[in-house]
């Protein structure tokens, strides 16, 4: 029977052993770790080495094309001109003839105003031309011709004069000698309860037949004005409502005119006729013993004061287009009573639109003034021409990005509207017309650069491997490159349009795993080194009661076996 001093030193000698042999199982580990690691990279340059680049040749063909380089860029329509229509003086909105989205030519009357104050001033400067005109006339001298102008442009009316006529006889029956209608306009009044005010209405003569519109209304009188000057006046005219039921009938008169006149002369030949126009200064008539006296001019000068005063009130009633052009907006209706200075109508040209680019300074080089643009609109299919019209060379940047103004003109587009996106390609380059093969058709040889001609026989769209494609039995042709777009290069040499050529083609064997890169590393659980795989073994757990190791589950280590040592 063993001693407890014995078995003491017995239980002493076994962990002295167990410690060895833990060292020596790590030591082992580490061994194959190595030696297995060493196997996996040998395996990994083996597999490496099989890996491949196969090089194949395809037939395409040499095509006849251009090559261009394209600045893009991005913004918005701008109106070349654009207005806002105001009133000078204050009154009430009489008639509107147009709105928003109308298209309108320079000069055609947008809306009337009328306002009191504006008809008493007329009167008064009518009343002063007439004094004036009298002046003139008792203080004229004697002069051998004459000729009569109109002091304001206008349709001649109700000519009074012939040749052969006595002003003086001709003044004492009518009060002047001719009328001119300013205005374009004739008007008439009946008595009826069957209207409104501004109604629109049908006014006929005779068997024409023009559109009106009541102006005004006084004790049941109604005015009703038309659009045109050219019938006689006094003339019989019939109205009708809206729904053809016939209201009344008056006579035609003008509405605004200037009456012609002189005192004493002969009139010698008349230069215009019944509805013909005039100019301002325009030749009416011709006198001969005609009297002038010396206080003649300073009276003119007078009588020239007002009529530039009573154009100013014409042209403050009847509100005209600044050019030809379309109604943006417009806000107001007949009836309503304006301040002076109201926005009655924003009105943009037809001379079309510009578009700012902002340019980067490595592409303002490559621009120009003159250089064509194509346009195109996100609102509207298809594209449009424009033009570099402006370069501005003052730079603004922000950060490291330094930008120009670039400015491009582009003519009127259908159904275009300011503010609407533009996007604007600028062609900066341009090979011109020649022959283009494919970037990697172009291969050197000696130096030089070549394509190769597709061998006898071969087919567009036909594909060899390598080994069936022996070039230096191929015709090589010496070509000079020129512009590219990284796909295809301009080339000049014996080559035509529609050649067959070859075009090499690398495509690679080579793949990639995820498990290539994890398998050398998988080492298990990590907690007691447990069953470690992948080195030609299955490791035996390291950890927990180390009274129960079996050295009999050791790997293979180079062929060699560690053997069963235990303790009984």
């Amino acid at each position: 029977m063993e001693t407890s001093f014995e078995q003491q030193l017995k239980r002493k000698k076994r962990r002295t052993i167990i410690k060895s042999v833990i060292a020596l199982v790590v030591v082992a580990v580490l061994v194959v770790f190595g030696i297995q690691g060493y196997r996996y990279l040998q395996k990994l340059n083996s597999e490496s080495e099989e890996e491949t680049s196969l090089l194949s040749y395809r037939v395409q063909s040499a095509t006849e094309g251009n090559i261009t380089t394209t600045l893009s860029s991005s913004g918005t329509l701008t109106a070349i001109l654009t207005e806002t229509v105001t009133n000078t003086y204050s009154g009430t909105v009489e008639a509107v003839y147009y709105a928003a989205g109308d298209t309108v030519e320079e000069g055609e009357v947008l809306f009337v105003l009328s306002d009191e104050a504006i008809k008493e001033q007329r009167e008064t400067l009518m009343s002063e031309l007439d004094t004036l005109s009298t002046q003139m006339n008792s203080t004229r001298e004697y002069s051998t011709s004459l000729y009569l102008t109109a002091s304001l442009a206008g349709v001649v009316k109700d000519i009074k004069v012939e040749a052969g006529s006595d002003l003086s006889e001709v003044m004492d029956e009518y009060g002047y000698l001719c009328l001119i209608s300013t205005d374009g306009m004739m008007q008439l009044s009946l008595e009826t309860d069957a209207l409104s005010l501004y109604e629109t209405v049908t006014v006929t003569v005779g068997e024409t037949s023009v559109e009106g519109s009541v102006t005004a209304v006084s004790d049941g009188v109604f005015t009703i004005k038309i659009e045109d000057n050219s019938f006689e006046i006094g003339t019989e005219a019939e109205v009708t409502d809206a729904d053809g039921n016939a209201v009344g009938s008056g006579t035609l008169a003008l509405v605004n005119y200037i009456r012609v006149t002189g005192e004493e002369g002969v009139v010698d030949s008349l230069a215009v006729s019944e509805n013909s126009s005039v100019s301002r200064g325009g030749r009416i008539l011709t006198l001969t013993d005609y009297p002038k006296q010396s206080r003649y001019k300073e009276l003119e000068a007078q009588r020239d004061e007002i009529l530039e005063q009573l154009a100013d009130l014409e042209g403050a009633n009847a509100i005209t287009a600044p050019f030809d052009g379309k109604i943006l907006s417009c806000d107001i209706e007949e009836g309503d009573e304006l301040v002076a200075g109201t926005e009655l109508a924003i009105v943009q040209s037809t001379d079309g639109y510009t578009v700012s680019l902002s340019v980067d300074e490595l592409d303002i080089a490559s621009l120009a003034t003159g250089q064509s643009v194509e346009i195109s609109l996100d609102a509207i299919e298809g594209t449009f021409s424009g033009v570099v019209s402006n370069i501005s060379y003052y730079s603004s940047s922000s950060g490291s990005v330094v930008r120009y103004t670039t400015t491009v003109t582009v003519e009127d587009i259908e159904g275009a509207l300011a503010g609407m996106s533009a996007t604007c390609s600028i062609a900066t380059a341009d090979s011109g017309t020649g022959i283009l093969v494919p970037v990697d058709a172009v291969q050197s040889l000696n130096g030089e650069d070549v394509v190769y001609l597709a061998p006898s026989g071969a087919v567009l769209g036909d594909s060899y491997n390598e080994t069936e494609i022996d070039l230096t039995t191929l015709t090589a042709v010496a070509v000079e490159t020129g512009m590219s777009d990284g796909s295809y290069i301009m080339v000049t040499g014996d080559i035509a349009d529609g050649d067959l050529i070859i075009v090499p083609v690398l495509t690679t064997t080579s793949t990639y795993t995820a498990s290539d890169e994890t398998t050398m590393f998988n080492m298990g659980g990590m907690g007691g080194m447990g069953g470690m795989s992948g080195f030609g073994g299955e490791m035996p757990s390291i950890g927990g009661d180390s009274s129960s190791f079996d050295f009999g589950t050791m790997p293979d280590i180079g062929g060699g076996q560690a053997g069963g040592r235990g303790e009984g």
